[in-house]
């Protein structure tokens, strides 16, 4: 275990749309090398692996975050350029967020992005994360994959839909990620949600 090597590798591209989300000149950025070890970049890259191992990175919102995190504190701590001064954010403006819950609840069975969601109040990625988690005590991941959670219970009680297709509905990758997720928010599984849910008399 402690042996194995694991390989990141970030497209430029995206990098420099970071980096332009950081404020900073995306075209004169250059990362330094420094030795040593670096805590958070094992910590994002245990979190990516942890993610593999358990397949929370199937999700593309769990990559798409663990990237935008590793790429911001690799210009922050390795960028030869120097940063915009750092300004003071309260959370989203209520209409932003409002406007982002609904895009959200609207797609949970598509496959969501930080990208899309931040594109749909005309953010950029990281400052819509940040803004995000202000306003709502959860990164953007965390809160779909709850709502995702939420809808799930809400076709489960109705009766109509097996488990495995209650999971694609709301965009998990399948039944065991949606149990996983399911038995962490409610403390159950699905299965015992089905076995507690009584028939309905109908006057």
């Amino acid at each position: 275990m402690f042996g194995s090597v694991l390989f990141l590798a970030l497209d430029p591209v995206f990098v420099s749309r970071v980096a332009e989300g950081l404020e900073w000149d995306a075209d004169r950025i250059e990362l330094v090398e420094r030795r040593g070890t670096d805590p958070t970049l094992q910590y994002i890259a245990m979190a990516l692996r942890a993610g593999v191992q358990t397949g929370d990175a199937l999700d593309r919102m769990y990559g798409e975050g663990l990237s935008t995190a590793l790429a911001a504190h690799l210009l922050r701590e390795y960028g030869a350029a120097a940063p915009a001064p750092k300004k003071r954010y309260g959370g989203l403006p209520r209409a932003k967020l409002v406007r982002a819950v609904e895009y959200i609840q609207d797609q949970l069975d598509t496959d969501l992005t930080v990208s899309g969601i931040a594109q749909a109040v005309y953010m950029t990625p990281y400052y819509f994360t940040r803004l995000f988690k202000q306003s709502t005590g959860q990164s953007p991941y965390q809160y779909v994959v709850e709502a995702r959670v939420r809808k799930a219970k809400d076709l489960l009680t109705t009766g109509k839909f097996t488990i495995s297709e209650v999971a694609h509905h709301v965009g998990f990758a399948d039944q065991s990620h949606l149990t996983r997720h399911f038995k962490r928010v409610f403390g159950l599984p699905p299965k015992r949600l089905l076995s507690r849910r009584r028939p309905q008399i109908v006057v």
